[in-house]
């Protein structure tokens, strides 16, 4: 039985060879980290929000916000055709103390509570193309749109003021502070990068996925 064996010339050639196919992915993995610039494209928080044991992505949002209704249709594009396999996406109102950041919040949750998430566009229309500010402002006219979609004032009433929705308004106020941002739409990536957005039309949101994607793989 003939055994093959490596001449010192061949095995210094394949550990050159080895060598540089290594280099040659170094390379290709620092130009695609250089290619964003922290404090330029993205930022480091001051602390990590949360812990996360698989790569996610938060999206915080305001149903106030202009620029959130405009992303929306493509944060949903991008979640059917472009978020990375095996990644995690969520939603986190922004929420402060001032009532008209905590009750669209508390919307918010209690749309999750009634497991009546297809009312999440529905509130931003509501507020944009029927100008229903009152929705800001106001727990009757809240009322009124869950209502008004086919939820009853038992069924609300008992999701409104349940302890679920309460814990995780705080968890969101917590959430938001934590980070520093001043200022929504922001996307965290794995609780510890903050992204936001490029622009306000197809080219910067475009580039802002870029950015999220490099750095869920740093």
């Amino acid at each position: 039985m003939q055994i093959f064996n490596f001449s010192k010339t061949s095995k210094r050639n394949i550990f050159a060879t080895l060598a540089a196919v290594a280099l040659f992915f170094c390379s290709i993995n620092s130009q695609a980290q250089l290619k964003y610039a922290e404090n330029r494209d993205y930022e480091t928080l001051p602390v990590v929000i949360e812990e996360t044991e698989e790569p996610k992505v938060i999206e915080f949002f305001w149903f106030g916000c202009p620029h959130c209704n405009k992303l929306r249709g493509f944060v949903e594009k991008w979640l059917e055709e472009g978020i990375p396999e095996g990644v995690e996406f969520e939603l986190v109102p922004a929420t402060l103390e001032s009532d008209r950041w905590s009750r669209p919040s508390r919307a918010f949750y209690t749309m999750k509570f009634l497991k009546k998430e297809e009312l999440f566009n529905d509130y931003f229309d509501a507020i944009f193309k029927e100008k229903k500010n009152a929705l800001l402002a106001n727990d009757a006219a809240v009322k009124n749109f869950f209502t008004s979609r086919g939820v009853t004032e038992e069924e609300f009433n008992k999701a409104w003021n349940s302890l679920e929705v309460k814990q995780n308004v705080a968890r969101a106020a917590d959430l938001f502070g934590k980070s520093g941002i001043d200022g929504v739409p922001a996307f965290i990536v794995n609780g510890k990068y903050s992204v936001p957005l490029k622009g306000d039309e197809a080219d910067g949101y475009k580039k802002t996925f870029d950015i999220i994607h490099s750095l869920l793989r740093k």
